[in-house]
Order: structure tokens, then sequence, then C-alpha cells
């Protein structure tokens, strides 16, 4: 079994030269990070562990008296946050460190997004508003057939 801990410069995405990486049994990727309320936030994700069946989701953590103390994952369906109160999800999102902005279903979906640990930036709400023609696409044409 192998560690190997690796210096990874601000901003950077790499973590080696592709050497170690194959080496290594295992790699944990400490994050360091402003979410969108610039708040700094710490979070790791298992790249590689052999021998496992690992999450492939990103995980909060922080470090505190404690130790080294991973976060539990907060569990939201849409149902349950289509009943909160506008101020509710905002305390949510706070705690998530995603912006308030937008109307209730925008913000419904970024919640989901974040929860699942989701990159995508493209909401079903978002979609289905491009299909109809009511969100313009810079750049992009409707076919004259349709």
């Amino acid at each position: 079994v192998s560690l190997v801990i690796l210096d990874q410069p601000w901003g950077s995405t790499s973590i080696g030269q592709g050497i170690i990486e194959f080496l290594a049994d295992g790699i944990i990727h400490l994050e360091t990070y402003f979410d969108e309320n610039h708040t700094l936030r710490r979070r790791l994700r298992i790249l590689k562990m052999r021998g496992t069946k690992h999450s492939l989701s990103p995980h909060e953590y922080v470090i505190n008296e404690n130790g080294f103390v991973i976060l539990k994952k907060k569990r939201y369906t849409a149902e349950s946050l289509q009943r909160m109160t506008m101020p509710a999800l905002w305390n949510i999102a706070k705690e998530l460190g995603i912006s308030r902005k937008g109307r209730k279903q925008e913000l419904i979906d970024r919640i989901l997004r974040a929860v699942e640990g989701s990159e995508n930036t493209y909401t079903p709400t978002t979609r289905k508003r491009r299909k109809k023609g009511l969100l313009k696409v810079q750049g992009a044409r409707r076919p004259k057939n349709l």
C-alpha cells in the first residue's frame, strides 16, 4: 500500500506527471476553494482506491478540535424542497455554498445538483424553456421547419 502526498499549486487542475498516479494504490484529492458566497470551503474526492468500491462524488470536510471530520451529506427531494418557503431554501443554499439568486424552481434545481455533487449547469427547467424557444441561446438558431 502506498500513500503519496503532493503539493498542488492553487488553481492547478493536474496532480502529477501520470507516473505517480499509476504507481499509487490510492489517491485522495483534498481541495480548498471559495464557493459562490465567497466562503472558504474544503472537500475531498477519492480519485483512485485499488480493490475497493468507493464514492465518486465530492465530500465536504472540516478540520477542527475533533480533527479531520468528513461532513454528512444532506439529503433532499424535489418534493420536500417544493414545500419549503424561500427563506428556508436560502438557508440551505447558504449552507451548501451556492447562490440564492433566481426563482424558486431554479434554486431547487441548484440545491439538488449541489447535493448530488453534479457539476452540470443545465437544469430540466432550462432545457424545457430552451426547447420551447422561450430561452435564447447566444449564437443558436431554431430550424425553420419547426
